[in-house]
């Protein structure tokens, strides 16, 4: 498929799941609750796990305060529990038989694709349940009542809040080169190259920077050359550097600080610390609103 039909197809998607329904939101709040998994990757430093379980921690105190009858949960994928299977029986035995799960991923990748739907019991994958076996991930019995959302990019929040991010830290915008580092996926490198050019598009056009620019920083990425030579071109562009991480749960000064001597000579750089997308009180009310629609699809069904 060419460049431009599948990031066509995929926009229509995204338009498509941002039509979030008033009507999906009241006929939750008469029928039956619903359970909201919020899918996170995991990782195996507790510190990068703490914000997604803050995130669903507030996420459901504000479903309980808006008098939604919903309850959230986290669950992650791997390195940490509790894991999405088990975040889906704690609400089955609760009780709750009507389950949604919304998987705070940036875009997509072969974690939303592929590992979800198979952790899910939604989708069968060969090479991906072999894979899965290897790393022994629990997985959702097949036949539970559920419906996987879409990852975070849906949400249309992902350039305001990196211009947030940036804001935060800058001092002169017109004097400064900002530069958003992002995990990436290699298959599905043109949707992460659309969201990354959106994002650097807000920044110079209604950041005001001098310039802005991304990197693929992380596993199988090359995090020492890629990222490096990266910076190094933005410190031709402007003396002070804005750093950010287009991650979910982490900043981008752990990376910055690893190259020290390294970094540009008499170039400022300043970087996000401990921090990604989370936390963002819009993800909450987007997260809130997306799960209500897809509550709604059980009602449709239901018809």
């Amino acid at each position: 498929m060419k460049l431009n039909g599948l990031l066509r197809r995929y926009t229509l998607g995204i338009v498509a799941l941002l039509v979030l329904s008033a009507l999906a939101a009241g006929a939750q709040e008469a029928g039956p609750p619903i359970g909201v998994v919020i899918a996170a990757h995991g990782a195996p430093m507790e510190q990068w796990n703490m914000l997604p379980r803050q995130f669903a921690d507030e996420v459901d105190r504000q479903m309980h305060d808006q008098g939604l009858n919903m309850t959230a949960r986290i669950g992650f994928l791997e390195f940490a529990r509790p894991s999405i299977a088990d975040a889906v029986a704690d609400l089955r035995r609760d009780g709750i038989e009507r389950i949604v799960v919304v998987p705070i991923f940036v875009t997509a990748s072969e974690h939303t694709v592929f590992d979800l739907p198979c952790v899910l019991g939604t989708a069968y994958h060969p090479e991906t349940m072999a894979v899965l076996a290897e790393e022994g991930a629990e997985l959702v019995p097949a036949g539970t009542p559920l419906i996987l959302g879409p990852p975070l990019c849906c949400s249309g929040l992902l350039p305001n809040i990196m211009l947030e991010r940036a804001r935060e830290l800058s001092e002169d915008p017109a004097t400064e080169s900002v530069l958003v580092f992002a995990h990436g996926a290699p298959n599905f490198a043109p949707i992460w190259h659309m969201h990354l050019q959106q994002i650097t598009k807000a920044l110079l056009d209604e950041g005001g920077f001098a310039a802005a620019n991304y990197a693929f920083v992380g596993v199988g990425h090359g995090a020492n050359e890629e990222g490096l030579m990266a910076l190094h071109e933005a410190a031709q562009k402007a003396d002070r550097l804005v750093v950010l991480g287009l991650y979910v749960a982490m900043g981008a000064d752990a990376m910055v600080s690893m190259w020290g001597a390294d970094l540009p000579d008499g170039a400022d750089v300043v970087a996000i610390a401990d921090r990604g997308l989370l936390p963002h009180p819009e993800l909450n009310a987007w997260v809130i609103r997306i799960a209500a629609e897809m509550a709604g699809r059980y009602d449709m069904a239901a018809d």
